[in-house]
């Protein structure tokens, strides 16, 4: 290789470093103008210094309402998560509303996982027994993750469980269709018996326990609908219930249900 080539390729080699060092240059730039005060907030919150925060916070006008475009959750809830009590304490301050909704209509609450958080949302307001959009509740969610130390500051400030906590429907539907009456002999065209199997997975007692089941004609018209009530269900037990439903038309499909209610009426 001559002289001449090797200049040459030293000379683009040093052109190629410069261009990538004005490329970076540049990516950051763009990057440091596209963020704005609400990515800065969620940067101060992930950074748990509380400075951060409140220097973020006096760049908006007021709180805001919508995560920025790759964040799932609002500001408070962000913080909720990241567990720490301070940057919780200064969004309150700042106004964030300790209830805000998050997705599946989790508000913060759901999220505490240090029962310093925990106790400063319901301290602020949060609700207690807000059920999410699966039904639960935040207690629910903790008893069966075994977070003790959350499930007594929840009990403390009144916590109750969802009305179908710990009761489990098993098998499919948690239901098994037999073709055979009580008396064991074979059944008219279109009577089914139907078995439900219950569980009890709540360590306390359950006073009434509603069974109910109805079942839809192809149309997904409700043709028929029984209930009974189980009394004193206990932890772990299992008991069956028998439910006949006479001259429902096939094909049909049925939906089962298992809550606790007020009383057996």
């Amino acid at each position: 290789m001559t002289g001449q080539n090797r200049a040459f390729r030293f000379r683009a080699k040093r052109v190629l470093i410069g261009l990538g060092i004005a490329a970076a240059a540049l990516a950051y730039l763009a990057a440091a103008c596209w963020a704005g005060p609400v990515e800065d907030l969620y940067a101060a919150i992930r950074s748990k210094d509380v400075q951060k925060v409140r220097m973020a916070l006096a760049r908006l006008p007021q709180p805001t309402t919508e995560p920025p475009k790759g964040e799932l959750v609002r500001p408070l809830s962000c913080a909720v998560m990241e567990s720490s009590p301070e940057v919780v304490e200064a969004l309150l301050d700042a106004g964030y509303p300790p209830d805000e909704e998050a997705f599946f209509g989790a508000t913060p609450l759901f999220f505490a996982r240090e029962p310093r958080v925990a106790e400063l949302l319901l301290s602020r307001g949060a609700k207690v027994n807000r059920l999410n959009m699966l039904e639960e509740t935040v207690l629910d969610i903790r008893t069966r993750h075994r977070n003790s130390d959350i499930v007594e500051v929840l009990k403390k400030w009144g916590a109750r469980h969802s009305p179908g906590f710990g009761l489990v429907l098993s098998g499919e539907n948690g239901w098994t269709e037999y073709f055979k009456t009580r008396a064991g002999d074979r059944p008219a065209f279109a009577t089914g018996v139907f078995v439900a199997r219950l569980k009890n997975y709540r360590p306390t007692v359950v006073p009434y326990v509603e069974v109910r089941c109805e079942w839809y004609d192809a149309a997904k018209k409700l043709v028929g609908s029984e209930r009974e009530v189980f009394w004193n269900l206990r932890p772990g037990e299992i008991r069956f219930v028998r439910l006949e439903a006479h001259g429902i038309p096939f094909p049909k499909s049925f939906h089962a249900t298992a809550r606790e209610v007020d009383s057996a009426y």
